[in-house]
């Protein structure tokens, strides 16, 4: 399945947003509206912290919920984590 990509430099800006977001659609394109929210200033800071997640883990939802980066500021907001809640009902 072939996407639009001649409109992604002018509809992010930057060369690379582009770039990320094309990388996206031809690797995970069910992760790729995260992103498109992300570059075009919509996205909420849960939703900017999760882009930053799947672009680290490179859209593994596992490794993110399994990551042991216990260093990055942003290990304790991470996506798809078992609620202590659920994980207590269990």
């Amino acid at each position: 399945m072939k996407h639009p990509q001649n409109n992604l430099p002018s509809e992010f800006g930057d060369p690379k947003r582009a770039l990320m977001v094309r990388q996206v659609l031809e690797d995970a394109p069910g992760k790729a509206g995260v992103f498109r929210k992300l570059y075009s200033g919509k996205a909420s800071p849960r939703q900017a912290i999760k882009a930053k997640c799947l672009e680290c883990c490179w859209m593994d939802e596992i490794g993110i919920r399994e990551c042991t980066a216990t260093g990055c500021p942003l290990f304790n907001f991470r996506p798809y984590q078992v609620s202590k809640r659920k994980a207590g009902a269990v």
